[in-house]
């Protein structure tokens, strides 16, 4: 079970990692687990920033 949940974490991590845009990152270099969290809120409140600039409601996902 261990092994089958880390797998799965990992898989969502490399798909995280395929949509987060790397700025100064070379193609061959792989974020870690926390820069790509790190990463993705970054890019979360940019996007939501600009979205609240464009006037545009932002509505919360409840997971």
């Amino acid at each position: 079970r261990e092994r089958t949940r880390m797998h799965m974490l990992n898989d969502a991590f490399d798909d995280l990692r395929k949509v987060v845009p790397k700025s100064n990152l070379s193609e061959h270099q792989k974020l870690s687990k926390i820069a790509t969290l790190r990463l993705a809120i970054s890019y979360i409140s940019a996007l939501n920033s600009t979205l609240k600039n464009s006037g545009v409601e932002v509505k919360r996902v409840k997971s």
